[in-house]
């Protein structure tokens, strides 16, 4: 199945190194997308505002963003347009920066993520209650 399920939902397999994401949101509450170099969040389904793995994700807001390093910090200027209803997210991650766009429009910053000390890569998106339905639409390779 392509729509999430849990808390924490994660992709099947690990992501390519370099690859591209889409995701549509049927509806959208509080919710999270990303990635996390920690597969064992899939074990953990309390429901955490900062989870304790290695995690990279955006807020619904589409300007807060997490890491465990860093917690919560403002890194994307979105124009003041929040994850809605039928909206669509592309995550691509490509030689370690990770970027977004909402609804075909880059959000204008990205991440950059040292790859020196992980290894397998998974798209992680964290439902924080069941009022959001996301679909995978793909997960592409990237090739350079």
């Amino acid at each position: 199945m392509n729509y999430i399920t849990q808390i924490y939902n994660i992709s099947k397999y690990p992501l390519p190194s370099n690859f591209e994401i889409k995701l549509h949101f049927d509806s959208v509450d509080w919710v999270r997308t990303g990635i996390t170099f920690n597969k064992e969040i899939i074990n953990d389904q309390k429901d955490f505002n900062c989870p304790q793995f290695d995690i990279y994700y955006m807020l619904e807001d589409m300007v807060e963003f997490y890491t465990l390093k860093d917690a919560w910090k403002n890194i994307f200027s979105n124009n003041n347009q929040s994850l809605n209803n039928g909206d669509d997210v592309t995550i691509t991650f490509k030689n370690g920066e990770l970027r977004y766009t909402l609804n075909g429009q880059d959000l204008g910053n990205f991440i950059k993520i040292d790859l020196s000390n992980k290894k397998e890569i998974y798209l992680l998106i964290h439902a924080r209650n069941e009022k959001t339905k996301c679909k995978i639409m793909y997960i592409s390779e990237i090739f350079n």
